[in-house]
């Protein structure tokens, strides 16, 4: 599953990593305001955007870092329960495997590749999910299920 058109993905990964990693951070803070406002396909494309950014990067020599590791995980985590709140659990399957794969790739780099581990034991645990994205990304993260709309009454 790719949110980011291929043009701009290759665009974007010639930037400096630390314009990148800001923009992912840019890109989450949307997809928060989206999601609070209850414009949860915008909320994953944003959130998609971020993690397709970070497997680039990951796929790309010499950036495998602790940071990207982590921003990739998170990126994953968070559009993957938004599709799952939106009863687009194959989805949100495809996302979370996509950011496995992409995890795979750092495993070679000795100075990652135990966080790496740890991030994809993360991702194959739902349960481990929230603690993971409270202790490294202090935004909301949206419930498994989103509540249902609340129908808006006239009054006479």
């Amino acid at each position: 599953m790719l949110f980011l058109c291929p043009r701009h993905r290759e665009q974007l990964v010639c930037r400096p990593r630390t314009e990148l990693l800001d923009l992912w951070l840019r890109w989450m803070n949307e997809a928060a305001l989206c999601s609070a406002m209850d414009e949860h396909a915008r909320a994953v494309s944003y959130s998609g955007c971020g993690l397709d950014l970070m497997c680039s990067l990951a796929a790309r020599q010499g950036f495998h870092a602790r940071p990207v590791a982590t921003k990739l995980c998170l990126s994953a985590i968070y559009a993957a329960r938004l599709l799952t709140a939106m009863g687009e659990s194959d989805k949100a399957a495809t996302v979370l495997a996509t950011a496995f794969r992409h995890l795979g790739l750092t495993l070679g780099d000795r100075r990652v590749a135990g966080w790496s581990r740890e991030c994809m034991a993360v991702l194959l645990d739902d349960g481990r999910h929230d603690a993971f994205f409270g202790r490294y990304l202090n935004l909301p993260l949206v419930p498994a299920t989103l509540p249902a709309p609340v129908a808006h009454q006239r009054r006479h």
